[in-house]
């Protein structure tokens, strides 16, 4: 209270023209409460959590339904990285799977073979794209990956940090290749395993 009396005839000398108060006093409309918690720091983002984003809101709509071959070039320009084909592969459906650089983000793009050349070069329909998310740090992709220790074929995709270690744990965020749907969908995190084929080499 004796801080809110001195501000209001501080304010009370300013108005009546007393300028050399006002020049000397800086005047704070503060109140001073004893014991007053201090503004706390805005939170931090947590670097290397697992990342639960629905693939809706990953997912690169306008890649859907473009082609591309050796003689039409993938849309946009995109770089690529590496690919492999979905096990098994004994059936007509054809389905690979490929990491590309578009815009500066990394993305992965589902494509079925739809045609092939007189010599057997395939053209490709791009059937699904999802971007990868930001996970906070160095992450590769993992393609060895499964729970209760069975090795899902490389239809399972996962983030992962490098590690000193053949079995990874620490999965950062992960999907599924449906064959049938021909779409990547969430995979959930608990109980899921990658394995590092290089480890020891």
């Amino acid at each position: 209270m004796t801080t809110l009396r001195t501000t209001a005839v501080l304010l009370l000398l300013c108005i009546a023209g007393s300028s050399a108060a006002c020049r000397r006093t800086k005047v704070s409309l503060a109140i001073d409460t004893p014991g007053a918690p201090a503004l706390a720091a805005p939170p931090q983002r947590t670097r290397g959590a697992p990342v639960e984003i629905p693939v809706e809101r990953l997912r690169l709509a306008n890649l859907i339904g473009k082609v591309f071959g050796d003689a039409i070039p993938f849309p946009g320009s995109a770089t690529y990285r590496g690919g492999w084909m979905i096990y098994p592969a004994d059936t007509a459906l054809n389905i690979g799977v490929q990491e590309r650089i578009l815009g500066g983000r990394r993305v992965l793009v589902l494509d079925s073979v739809i045609r092939r050349s007189r010599t057997g070069r395939p053209t490709w329909l791009i059937v699904d794209a999802i971007r990868l998310p930001d996970v906070g740090d160095s992450v590769a992709l993992s393609t060895r990956c499964g729970y209760d220790k069975a090795d899902e074929e490389r239809r399972l995709i996962a983030l992962v940090p490098p590690v000193d270690a053949y079995e990874v744990a620490d999965i950062r965020a992960a999907w599924r290749v449906n064959r049938a749907a021909q779409r990547f969908e969430a995979a959930p995190l608990d109980g899921l395993r990658c394995w590092n084929e290089e480890w020891g080499q």
